[in-house]
């Protein structure tokens, strides 16, 4: 068992000061550590638990990277499985953690994008390794520690449609991509969608965004604010259309706001997970939620960001899965009294939530994995060592850690732990 010090990442959507769960995760240890008070002026977007190298977990006190305490240390914390499985099968740099553990507190919208499947981020890494730089897919698990709001997934083809109909300006800033394409799409009838065959409906699912996406800056200039101006002046407003008022707030005339008539807006409350696999639109909007990926930092952007962005690959890289959402789903399967299993279905990762009520002091756990564990709420003794609200460690394989819950000022003591997903994935 390791403690750890972890990196936070300041990025300008971030909640700033005592508003964002990261910084109340890592102020007191960020203040024991450097005698010095944190800056609450800053956003707190990203707490990174991990060895990757954008911002890379230390070991304390010695303030030893984790990545080369854990070279040192490859038999004592992996297990043969995963040796084999990342190590010699996947091709994972050698001694890292194939996953990347996260926390988020999110003040405004990310952009829009999507994460490649292992063969594009080979290919994307290697032609443009400037951008995209590693050579690793970045499937994702979302569990929302508030209610988290985010774009996710296709709305069904039916939907967009109507949302072509009855918004003006979405449908004159297709027409100046392709008229006969919109044209064609608004003269279908609830029949004819429904004929179409599963490849039928991606075809002109992906046309459509293929037009929204390659829209001219000029004409985006043109039919967004139009939109935004009759927005205003209606006296009331859906859901939908006050996100395209705040989206518009943080990114003026940026062609992601028109996003919000393909993908699905959506509010996960706390404890709702959703699960991101490769080549999947999203955009999370606000909240703090728990995050855990594999150990890769690939983005392909084309929206709601002055970051670099590739159209071109997005729209091309995309499933056009119009029923994806559901499938995204993954709310946790709760093991016993005290702790949930989020469990996707790929081999990096999975997280486990862990709640120590008062009155049931103790609980114990198998880790079967290397596993890094944060306290989010509480303070208690986790192998008879004290660890408080935003402490880190760092577990070997073999672990069989016991936590007591001894906080008389809380109700409960809630621990997340990342692990890999070996048990519950056949390697292949």
């Amino acid at each position: 068992m390791q403690r750890l010090e972890c990196a936070v990442q300041h990025y300008a959507w971030g909640k700033k000061g005592q508003n964002s769960t990261v910084c109340g995760l890592i102020k007191e240890n960020y203040e024991t550590i450097h005698q010095k008070k944190i800056d609450t002026e800053k956003p707190y977007a990203e707490l990174w638990m991990g060895t990757h190298p954008n911002a890379p977990s230390k070991v304390q006190p010695s303030s030893e990277l984790l990545s080369s305490f854990l070279k040192s240390q490859v038999s004592n914390y992996f297990s043969s499985e995963e040796i084999s499985e990342f190590f010699q099968s996947r091709g994972y740099e050698y001694a890292s953690l194939p996953y990347l553990f996260k926390v988020l507190s999110v003040n405004q919208a990310l952009s829009i994008q999507a994460h490649p499947d292992e063969q594009l981020a080979q290919k994307l890494f290697k032609s443009d390794p400037e951008h995209y730089k590693d050579p690793y897919h970045k499937p994702e698990l979302c569990c929302a520690l508030t209610n988290f709001e985010a774009l996710c997934a296709f709305q069904k083809l039916e939907t967009i449609i109507s949302n072509i109909t009855q918004v003006p300006e979405f449908q004159s800033l297709l027409k100046s991509q392709n008229q006969e394409l919109v044209e064609h799409v608004i003269s279908l009838t609830e029949q004819d969608i429904a004929k179409l065959s599963a490849e039928e409906r991606k075809s002109l699912l992906q046309k459509l965004f293929h037009a929204l996406m390659t829209s001219s800056k000029s004409q985006v200039e043109t039919h967004l604010p139009n939109l935004i101006n009759r927005l205003n002046q209606n006296e009331t407003r859906s859901s939908l259309e006050n996100l395209i008022l705040r989206l518009y707030s943080d990114y003026a005339n940026d062609i992601g706001c028109f996003s919000v008539f393909f993908l699905n807006y959506i509010t996960l409350k706390p404890g709702e997970g959703l699960f991101l696999g490769p080549n999947e639109p999203h955009a999370y909007l606000s909240g703090d939620c728990i995050e855990c990926m594999a150990s890769s930092d690939n983005v392909v952007r084309a929206g709601l960001t002055p970051k670099f962005i590739d159209t071109e690959t997005l729209v091309q890289m995309l499933t056009y899965d119009d029923g994806a959402l559901a499938k995204m789903k993954c709310n946790g399967e709760k093991l016993n009294d005290f702790e949930t299993l989020y469990a996707p279905p790929v081999s990096e990762f999975k997280v486990q939530k862990i709640v120590l009520p008062k009155q049931y002091d103790k609980y114990q756990w198998t880790t079967n994995s290397i596993s890094i564990a944060i306290v989010l709420e509480g303070k208690g003794l986790i192998n008879n060592e004290k660890f408080v609200k935003g402490d880190v460690v760092l577990l070997p394989f073999n672990a069989t850690p016991e936590i007591e819950n001894v906080d008389s000022n809380n109700d409960q003591m809630v621990v997340f732990v990342a692990s890999t997903n070996i048990a519950n994935i056949s390697v292949k």
